[in-house]
Order: C-alpha cells, then sequence, then structure tokens
C-alpha cells in the first residue's frame, strides 16, 4: 500500500501547488462568458501558485542544505537510525495508501467449516473414495455438467459408471459428506432426469436448519385454495414446494422436538385460509399446542378426559355423516337399487362419479 500512498501524497501536493481548489470556479467563469472575472481568478492562481512554489522550494533548499552540512560535518546519524526513519517512512505511506473504510491491519481468520467452492475434480475423488463396486478410478465417471452456482449452494451433474445407480451414491449420503468435508446437512445427491446412473449433487452453503427460511408466499395475500397447489415447504435449494391438500393424506411422525406439532398447526392455517373448508382440531396431548387454530376451527377440543373424548366422538359422528351425505350427492348412482343405473350408463360411455 506504500505506492498508493506516494501516490496519494503526490496528488495532494500537486493539487495544492496548481490551486486544484479553484479550477472549477475558473471553468465556470470561461463557460458564463465572464472574462473579467475569467482574468481576475487566472491572476489569483498565479499570485498562489508563486508563493507556494516559494514555500515549497525553499523548504526543499533548506533540507538539502542542511543534509550537506551534516554530512560535511561528519555528523550524519548511524545507519540503524536511516533504516528505523525508511521503516517509519513505508509504514506512514501505506498508512495513507491503505483502503477506505478498512483497518491496515485485519485480525486472521481461518475458514474451519467452509472449505470453498466444491470443484468436479474434487467431487469425482471423493465418489471414488466411497468405494462402490464398479467405480474404482475417477476417469470411470463422466461430467455432464460442470459445478455452477444455484440458488445457495452448487449443483454438479455426472454420469455413473455403467451398472452404478445414482441411488446407491444416496445411500451412501453420510460417507460421501465426510469424504467432501462438509456437513451433513449440505450434502443432497439425488437422481437425474436422463437416468438411473445421472447423479445430481447438490451441495449447499450451510446446512439446511441453520439456513435462513426464504418468506412464505402467503404471507403477501393468504389467497388460499384446498383444490390448487399451496406452497408448504422449503427444499434444499430453499425453493418453495407445494401440495394439493383437497387430495392428499398423510400421517405426521417423528422423534420429539422434529417440528410434527408445527407442521400440522401450518396445515390447519391452510386450511383455514379456505373459506369452504371446515376445520377440527383435537388436541388429545391437552398441551394447547392446536389453540391458535380455536379462532376458526368449526369445532375445536383440548384434553383426553371423559367429557373431552365425548364431545370428540359426537363431533367425529357428525363429520362421518357429513362425509356419507356428501357421496351420496357427488355419486348418486353408487350402491343400493341405483347399481344397475350405473352399468347402463357405462355401456352407453358416461364417465362413472370418482
Amino acid at each position: 500500500m506504500s505506492p498508493r500512498g506516494a501516490g496519494r501524497i503526490w496528488l495532494a501536493l500537486f493539487g495544492w501547488l496548481f490551486d486544484s481548489e479553484l479550477r472549477p470556479l475558473r471553468l465556470e467563469a470561461v463557460v458564463g462568458s465572464d472574462p473579467s472575472m475569467a482574468l481576475k481568478l487566472r491572476k489569483e492562481r498565479n499570485d498562489r501558485i508563486h508563493r507556494r512554489l516559494i514555500v515549497v522550494g525553499t523548504l526543499a533548499g533548506l533540507a538539502i542544505l542542511a543534509g550537506l552540512v551534516l554530512r560535511a560535518l561528519g555528523m550524519l546519524p548511524p545507519a540503524w537510525v536511516m533504516w528505523a526513519a525508511l521503516a517509519g517512512v513505508v509504514l506512514g505511506l501505506g498508512y495513507i495508501g491503505r483502503p477506505v473504510g478498512k483497518k491496515l491491519v485485519r485480525p486472521a481468520t481461518v475458514l474451519v467449516n467452509n472449505p470453498g467452492p466444491p470443484t468436479a475434480p474434487y467431487v469425482m475423488r471423493a465418489l471414488v473414495n466411497l468405494r462402490i463396486g464398479g467405480m474404482a478410478k475417477v476417469e470411470d465417471i463422466a461430467l455432464l455438467f460442470d459445478v455452477a452456482r444455484v440458488g445457495p449452494g452448487y449443483q454438479v451433474d455426472l454420469e455413473l459408471p455403467a451398472g452404478v445407480p445414482a441411488s446407491a451414491i444416496i445411500e451412501k449420503r453420510s460417507e460421501l459428506s465426510v469424504a467432501l468435508r462438509r456437513e451433513l446437512g449440505t450434502v443432497w445427491p439425488s437422481v437425474g432426469k436422463r437416468h438411473e446412473g445421472h447423479l445430481v449433487l447438490y451441495v449447499c452453503d450451510e446446512p439446511m436448519n441453520k439456513a435462513k427460511q426464504a418468506k412464505w408466499p402467503l404471507l403477501r395475500d393468504g389467497a388460499v385454495n384446498l383444490f390448487r397447489p399451496v406452497p408448504m415447504f422449503t427444499d434444499q435449494r430453499g425453493r418453495w414446494v407445494d401440495l394439493v391438500l383437497a387430495y392428499t393424506s398423510g400421517v405426521i411422525g417423528a422423534v420429539p422436538r422434529m417440528g410434527k406439532t408445527f407442521t400440522l398447526r401450518e396445515l390447519l392455517l391452510i386450511a383455514g385460509l379456505d373459506p369452504r373448508a371446515k376445520v377440527y382440531a383435537i388436541d388429545l396431548k391437552g398441551t394447547g399446542d392446536l389453540s391458535p387454530t380455536a379462532l376458526f376451527a368449526h369445532f375445536y377440543s383440548v384434553g383426553d378426559e371423559d367429557e373431552d373424548v365425548e364431545k370428540q366422538l359426537t363431533a367425529m359422528r357428525e363429520l362421518r355423516e357429513e362425509m356419507r351425505r356428501r357421496a351420496r350427492v357427488m355419486c348418486p348412482f353408487t350402491g343400493g337399487p341405483w347399481g344397475r343405473g350405473v352399468t347402463w350408463l357405462r355401456v352407453w360411455g358416461a364417465r362413472g362419479c370418482r
């Protein structure tokens, strides 16, 4: 940074010597066709340059004269003093030439958990280290698409050797994360679209449980149609995954503290945002985790006491009767004496109830 500091000093001294601070005024006078003001400013500039050159020349001459006198008298300082002064000048110039807004010396940082962007050869060597049969050499793996930045991570597409499916890599995801020297939550292999041997490896910048999730799209307007896709979750790349709840049945299960209740409340909230939906929220744990749904649920109950269970059974029986009624309305020809009518309609090519 010392050369840059010397350059800054020279530019500042040159601007001071030749009166660059009044240059905008002189240009304005010339452009504005004001000759008297332009001549006046020019004379002022010449006088300033004359006085400043006299001052700089006098100081330079005195410094040179002092150096010659000291040398003639043999009173020059020892060499170590000269070297120390030179070092001080270099440091001073480096301080003046430092980047604007940054410290001259910054603390050292060691990136322990950030090995940097992956490269295709590095990924190929990591795959070979998995010791999967049929994939013994790096040359056996073909590079389809080189490492590219995709969202909050990097993606590389590889073609595995014949007989090695991408699912074999997925089964060894833990070993692959060790081979890549990255956290398990950042390594996500998947099967590509070309064939079963097409491996798509996505490496996140940080694990999913630490990455900041994008804002929920429903926060903008809250409009929900249960018969159309609704954003529910985010994948490894931070993209929202849609789900059509009207045609989905599911069971939520996991070890404690993994988000089961949170997922259930999200499902109930999404259903509550569709005015056509009827929400039945029953909390048998008795902890009140589903209490926010009481503000919009058609039926809400908490607890497993006898009176609570009785109310819940009554609500479930009513719900069962309502489901049967809707089934009869939507498919009036199913069951009973109408069965022959369905067969007759099918003969004529009509579409049955779904």
